[in-house]
């Protein structure tokens, strides 16, 4: 990873889509935080599932989204610099802001349900995990869940 261009999410797909020859079974295992995209017009969420699309043609792709119930909800802090740990980046906000938590916690919402819509339209088989729950567990439900959806 490098600290200025951060994590490129489609550089992963495009790595799997030129080396693996035959079809596969993929778990895509991420946050799945899609940064602006500032070098061009198209979204980099719409460049995002360009590429995963093309991934899930190829193979059978499995999505698991890690996430921090810390990020969830933004707590009242007051001022307070936060770093973005891809890019390096640093902004001061106001967490006191009632205002700036509500929206903070919108846009989480509406991002992660549109993210888990778009995978759905493509087929892409979904589940996630915080990072203190039992993956093992969840791994297991995920595929209790996958084997007895396949067999109807």
């Amino acid at each position: 990873r490098n600290k200025k261009s951060g994590t490129d999410l489609n550089d992963g797909l495009r790595f799997v889509n030129n080396v693996l020859r035959r079809r596969a079974v993929i778990f895509f295992l991420s946050d799945f935080i899609i940064p602006e995209n500032k070098k061009n017009d198209q979204s980099a969420e719409d460049l995002f599932f360009k590429e995963i699309s093309s991934t899930r043609k190829k193979h059978d792709l499995v999505c698991g989204q890690v996430f921090d119930f810390c990020e969830e909800k933004f707590p009242n802090l007051g001022l307070v610099q936060i770093e973005d740990a891809e890019s390096g980046e640093r902004v001061i906000i106001d967490s006191a802001n009632a205002n700036f938590r509500e929206e903070y916690s919108n846009q989480r919402k509406e991002f992660q349900d549109r993210f888990v819509q778009r995978l759905k339209r493509r087929g892409i088989d979904f589940f996630s995990f915080s990072t203190d729950s039992d993956f093992v567990k969840v791994l297991k439900e995920f595929f209790q869940m996958r084997k007895s959806r396949r067999n109807r």
